[in-house]
C-alpha cells in the first residue's frame, strides 16, 4: 500500500507557477527596478539640496512637449506588445511585436534628437548637477529601451519562424513593460 501511495506521489507532479524564463526575467526586471529606484532617490535628494549648479543653464529648456508625445508613443508600444500575447497566429504576433519594436526605436531616436539638441544649447553632464543627473537617468533609460527594442526585434524574428511560444513572449513582455512603465515616472521627475 505505501508502495503503491510513494509511486503515485511521484507521477503526479507540481505544475510550475511560472516557466523558468518568465521566473528569470520576473528576478531581473526586479533588480532592474530597484536600480532606477536608486537612481531616482539620488536625483531627489540631490535636488532637494539644491547644490549650486542644479539649475538648467539659463538658454535651456527641457522639451516637456515633445517628451509627452514620445511618452504615448512608448506607451503604445507596450500596449502592442501586451496585445500580441491575444494573438494565436505567429505571423499575428510578428507584425504587433515588430510594431512595438518600431516605435520603441521611435522613441529612442526622438530621445537622443532631443538629446543632441541639449547638448548644442550648452547643457552636458559637465555642465551643471542637473545635466548630470538628467543625462544618467534618461540615459540609463535610453540603454534599457535600445536592449528592450533589439530584444523585441529578436522576438519578431522568432515569431517569422514559428518559433515564439507563450513563455518567450511573456518574459519579453515583463521587461519590455517594466521601461514601458518606468519613463512616465522618470518624465514626471525629471521633467518637472
Amino acid at each position: 500500500m505505501i508502495d503503491s501511495l510513494s509511486s503515485e506521489a511521484v507521477i503526479r507532479r507540481r505544475t510550475p507557477v511560472f516557466s523558468n524564463a518568465v521566473f528569470a526575467m520576473i528576478l531581473f526586471a526586479f533588480t532592474e527596478l530597484m536600480f532606477f529606484m536608486a537612481l531616482i532617490s539620488a536625483f531627489l535628494v540631490i535636488q532637494r539640496d539644491r547644490a549650486t549648479q542644479w539649475d538648467l543653464p539659463s538658454n535651456v529648456q527641457l522639451p516637456i512637449y515633445v517628451t509627452a508625445v514620445n511618452t504615448f508613443v512608448l506607451l503604445l508600444s507596450g500596449a502592442l506588445l501586451l496585445w500580441a500575447l491575444r494573438k494565436e497566429s505567429q505571423e499575428q504576433r510578428k507584425i504587433w511585436v515588430s510594431a512595438a519594436a518600431l516605435l520603441g526605436f521611435v522613441f529612442v531616436v526622438v530621445q537622443g534628437s532631443e538629446w543632441i539638441g541639449l547638448i548644442e544649447l550648452g547643457m552636458t553632464m559637465k555642465s551643471t548637477i542637473f545635466g548630470a543627473c538628467f543625462f544618467l537617468l534618461v540615459g540609463s533609460h535610453a540603454v534599457h529601451a535600445v536592449a528592450g527594442s533589439i530584444a523585441l526585434l529578436y522576438g519578431a524574428s522568432l515569431a517569422s519562424r514559428g518559433q515564439l511560444d507563450n513563455e518567450s513572449l511573456k518574459a519579453l513582455q515583463i521587461f519590455w513593460l517594466l521601461i514601458v512603465l518606468i519613463w512616465p515616472v522618470l518624465y514626471f521627475v525629471v521633467y518637472f
